[in-house]
């Protein structure tokens, strides 16, 4: 929508035009992921680096009062958001976080019956279906034991043992790393020489648990698994994990998660680009924020985008 009949419409709702209310309002209006604020806030960014996460909030606020969007409820906390507000309704995945819009005559507000009158005054119906959709079921299914056997019921023990194996020698991994780090700032460097060891033996075991899990497919079937992993954490792992540091008032957690939220979505695009063309993805030179983990091809930028580090903070990927 361009600029004037924007404008027009802000006033016929009430609200003043501002640029940041105009560039809201236009990735609600091209978004068909449902996002939530913290999404929004990120893609608004790229036009608008200044803007707060709280002006995103506000913003979002005054425009479902008025009708100019709709919101999803019950997912998370902060909820999702619907640019489309047309009569409809939702299914929720609540393995994925995905949400898909369905129609469905019969169901509005003039088929509530009179006794609701009594309630108050009902501005909107809208039916919420909870479940698994489509890819997830595939995903399951393609790993899910045969529970009438009696060695694959056994087996799935076995398999709970292998992603639980996994999980601990991966956070090894990055737990020992860190520590050589630190050990090399002290400069203890024999130590640092011995935890980057000890490392590398851990991802040497988290390789084999992934492998026994049958957990390393082909490129087009790993990309796929990424992209639900990362989709997961940005729609539903992390957005839970902010307001819940929010109302603890854990300041520094709280950025962290909103750090790794925002790349998380970054990361769940780029797999997304990649799937769409494998034998086409381009070889390029990848540098990552040591602050947020902002990943990007072909050069640092001036400053990240997401944590405002400078040039400086990038490193490239071996």
């Amino acid at each position: 929508m361009s600029i004037e009949p924007l404008k027009d419409l802000f006033a016929k709702s009430g609200l003043k035009f501002t640029n940041q209310r105009y560039l809201v309002y236009t990735v609600m209006r091209k978004a068909r992921d449902h996002p939530s604020a913290e999404m929004i806030w990120q893609r608004v960014r790229d036009e608008a680096p200044a803007i707060s996460l709280d002006t995103v909030y506000r913003t979002l606020a005054a425009f479902e009062t008025r009708g100019l969007v709709m919101r999803v409820p019950g997912d998370g906390e902060g909820g999702r958001f619907d640019g489309n507000t047309t009569p409809h309704h939702h299914l929720i995945c609540f393995v994925c976080g995905s949400i898909e819009d369905f129609s469905m005559s019969g169901v509005g507000l003039a088929d509530l019956p009179p006794t609701v009158a009594a309630w108050g005054q009902v501005r909107d119906v809208q039916i919420i279906g909870r479940g698994i959709c489509r890819q997830c079921l595939a995903c399951m299914e393609s790993t899910q034991p045969d529970v009438h056997n009696q060695r694959s019921t056994m087996m799935s023990k076995t398999m709970e043992n292998l992603q639980e194996a996994f999980a601990g020698e991966s956070q090894a991994n990055r737990k020992y790393l860190a520590f050589a780090a630190q050990a090399e700032k002290e400069g203890h460097i024999g130590v640092a020489k011995l935890f980057k060891a000890a490392a590398a033996a851990e991802t040497v075991h988290a390789h084999t648990h992934l492998r026994n899990m049958k957990g390393i497919g082909s490129t087009a079937e790993n990309l796929k698994a990424a992209i639900a992993g990362e989709t997961h954490e940005f729609t539903k792992m992390y957005p839970g994990m902010i307001e819940t540091a929010k109302a603890e008032g854990d300041k520094t957690a709280e950025r962290g998660f909103t750090f790794a939220n925002a790349v998380e979505e970054l990361h769940a695009n780029l797999y997304s680009k990649a799937a769409e063309d494998i034998a086409g993805y381009p070889d390029k030179d990848w540098y990552v924020c040591s602050v947020c983990g902002y990943t990007v091809a072909g050069a640092a930028p001036d400053k990240c985008p997401v944590c405002q580090a400078l040039a400086k903070a990038f490193f490239k990927v071996d």
